[in-house]
């Protein structure tokens, strides 16, 4: 599997890409290289492709050429009468030597073919005689274990299982990378509001401390300036919770992008998109970016390509239900020739014919009674495919209420962020208003504290309305399948796939 990530330069082989683990600014793309680089889960993905790789090789290698080659020396004695009229043993010398192939077709047709030498010495005969042959032997099955759907069906099924796992585990890694984004913003999100929290922080010191001042005038009395300083240490605790939730939040981050934890010191500085920028104008109904969904998602096309995989294997043990009748084809030349001085032999004896070709027809009935195992597996992969069936139409059913969720939930977001903005610009003109007011004593302080507080609640609803946004638009190319793109050239089984790092940033397009 071959991941590369593409954006604004040409696609670029991840494995390749170098990122500084030390730096303490991070982009979000450098996050996404160093997921792609760094996360075990990737290496795992990877490895599961090509563990599959290895069964398809293995049953593509049920088809191979098989050579053998043999050589035989045997010696025999027996009784017999020397010369002299007397007793001894007669010794025959027998040097055979073979070679020959075994091939096995996918429409379940075998051949054998094979030459073999023989050359036999023995001491009662002056000259060592040699017997040559050539024989051809085919196997054809006429019922079980006839045709592709029952001989390839191993190869067939492993092809699809490989295509399953690739697309499987491009999903996995598109989740990752979502993950990663969804951290990202999260970090991003937790910094801006940081910063909101300490501007209140900064405000209630303000108010403290023109309190404090009208106190010591004797404009105020006590007891106000002791509620400044309490709604002061309300902030102060407020900023502390902040600062342990950004600190939880680049933790994440650190685990999604696969780093170790010495490296802890990153500040995002990738800026969280404008919910009110016209690209986020919806182009695609919730309709339509179901129908792309369906179309695009890699888990989904996986279980697809696993069903395929097992309906192959229910038609391969549908069809082994049936009795074996295999039709056996064979042709044998033989020659022989006297006084031949190679130590081996010689294939000259071939010119000689003794008798003519032989011929050998013959039939093979294997007829279980009971077919308990193969009914036993066909039943079991039914079962299997069924299964697959059923997970397909639950992936379709989650895809669909997924993506129109988070569609809804885009809206509904941009929404929320445009009365957040707006009610921000009011209270941020009110609260100078209130102040200055104050100032003059034209106003209670404890308006100034309560309009303080509402405008960082006000500037809080919108850093979150922004970083839910960011979360949710990446979380929608995820749930449509359009964070990643087949590699250009690339084999639909090679799982190699290139990843465009700007998608997460963008609204699904048109799939034409």
């Amino acid at each position: 599997m071959k991941i590369t990530a593409s954006g604004a330069l040409p696609p670029i082989i991840v494995l390749l890409a170098s990122l500084s683990v030390h730096a303490r600014d991070i982009t979000l793309t450098e996050a996404l290289l160093s997921t792609l680089q760094n996360q075990p889960e990737v290496r795992v993905a990877q490895a599961t492709v090509r563990e599959d790789k290895g069964v398809l090789r293995q049953a593509q290698g049920a088809f191979d050429w098989t050579p053998e080659l043999n050589t035989v020396v045997r010696t025999d004695r027996e009784p017999g009468v020397t010369g002299n009229n007397s007793l001894d043993f007669d010794k025959t010398r027998t040097v055979q030597t073979s070679i020959g192939a075994t091939k096995r077709f996918r429409t379940g047709i075998s051949v054998s073919p094979e030459i073999s030498l023989i050359r036999t010495d023995e001491n009662k005969f002056y000259d060592p005689v040699t017997q040559s042959g050539i024989s051809f032997s085919m196997v054809i099955p006429l019922l079980k274990g006839a045709g592709k759907v029952s001989a390839s069906a191993d190869e067939r099924a492993a092809r699809k299982n490989l295509r399953a796992t690739g697309e499987a585990q491009v999903h996995r890694i598109n989740r990752l990378l979502f993950e990663t984004v969804s951290a990202y913003w999260q970090v991003r999100g937790s910094w801006r509001l940081l910063q909101v929290a300490e501007s209140g922080l900064a405000r209630a010191k303000q108010a403290e401390n023109i309190v404090g001042a009208l106190t010591v005038g004797g404009q105020f009395a006590p007891g106000s300036h002791q509620r400044t300083l309490a709604e002061l240490n309300l902030q102060e605790i407020a900023v502390d919770r902040r600062r342990q939730l950004t600190q939880s939040a680049g933790q994440t981050l650190i685990d999604a992008i696969g780093i170790s934890e010495e490296h802890q010191a990153l500040r995002t500085v990738t800026p969280l998109p404008d919910p009110t920028a016209p690209r986020f104008d919806p182009v695609l109904s919730d309709g339509d970016l179901v129908n792309l969904a369906l179309a695009r998602r890699r888990d989904l096309a996986a279980a697809r390509h696993s069903l395929d995989a097992h309906e192959i294997l229910v038609a391969r043990f549908r069809h082994d239900t049936k009795p074996r009748l295999d039709l056996s084809l064979g042709l044998d030349y033989q020659g022989i020739r006297a006084n031949t001085h190679a130590p081996l032999g010689s294939l000259q004896t071939l010119r000689r014919d003794l008798s003519g070709p032989d011929y050998t027809v013959g039939l093979t009935l294997e007829l279980p009674l009971g077919k308990n195992v193969a009914k036993g597996r066909l039943q079991e992969q039914r079962a299997k495919a069924q299964m697959a069936e059923l997970e397909i139409r639950r992936l379709e059913s989650a895809i669909r209420t997924g993506v129109r969720d988070v569609a809804g939930r885009i809206g509904s977001i941009r929404q929320r962020y445009r009365m957040a903005e707006k009610t921000v610009e009011l209270y941020e003109s009110v609260y100078q208003d209130t102040r200055e007011q104050v100032i003059r004593g034209e106003a209670n302080i404890n308006q100034l504290v309560d309009i303080g507080d509402k405008l960082t609640e006000a500037l809080l609803r919108r850093t979150q309305a922004a970083t839910d946004f960011a979360v949710a638009l990446a979380e929608l190319r995820f749930v449509t399948g359009t964070g990643t793109a087949l590699a250009h050239d690339a084999e639909p089984d090679s799982g190699s796939v290139e990843f465009a790092l700007n998608d997460f940033m963008n609204l699904p397009e048109p799939d034409f």
